[in-house]
């Protein structure tokens, strides 16, 4: 069971890049880099509009149950969350500790402390999100998703969860 990102959520940033791209050809670059500066951004444009309409098409996978294990695609908490790289994992169903899908500072209200690392930017703490704790080789790391209100079919993946995970699995 596949469930993906929406529409919206995965083309809005390529859509704000080309339009950061088109403001930037309404300034004038100095003469000696105008045969740079055209060819760069017809690339640049290019790109994004590739991007742009492969999501439309085809948004990206979020979380995908196997039989025995979970693929997943998120962020580890840390200080640079701004800088970081999306990553896609694979947790065996028997080394999931907790799933927790909710706001982060309803979390916090309750007392769930380790959703502090999640306080990277303002906005985070009114967006849903969803945070999966797991062991690996013998340690408990945490990954998550940023804006759970991005992925198609919220509530049946939250079924489907709750089907897989029982207990595991807490809202909030």
């Amino acid at each position: 069971m596949k469930f993906r990102g929406t529409r919206l959520y995965c083309s809005l940033p390529w859509f704000a890049m080309i339009v950061i791209l088109g403001l930037f050809q309404l300034v004038d670059p100095p003469t000696q880099l105008r045969g740079v500066s055209k060819v760069m951004s017809v690339l640049a444009m290019s790109v994004f509009l590739y991007m742009l309409v492969k999501n439309l098409r085809n948004p990206p996978v979020v979380l995908e149950l196997r039989e025995d294990h979970i693929c997943f695609v998120g962020l580890f908490p840390s200080v640079w969350t701004l800088f970081q790289l999306w990553k896609s994992v694979t947790i065996p169903n028997a080394n999931v500790t907790s799933i927790e899908i909710g706001r982060v500072s309803d979390g916090l209200r309750l007392g769930k402390s380790h959703l502090a690392d999640l306080n990277g930017d303002r906005g985070v703490s009114r967006r849903r999100v969803c945070v999966i704790q797991y062991i690996e080789q013998g340690r408990e790391v945490r990954i998550y998703h940023p804006n759970v209100d991005g992925i198609e079919n919220l509530a049946e993946m939250q079924r489907a969860l709750e089907c897989r995970f029982g207990g595991r699995l807490v809202l909030f």
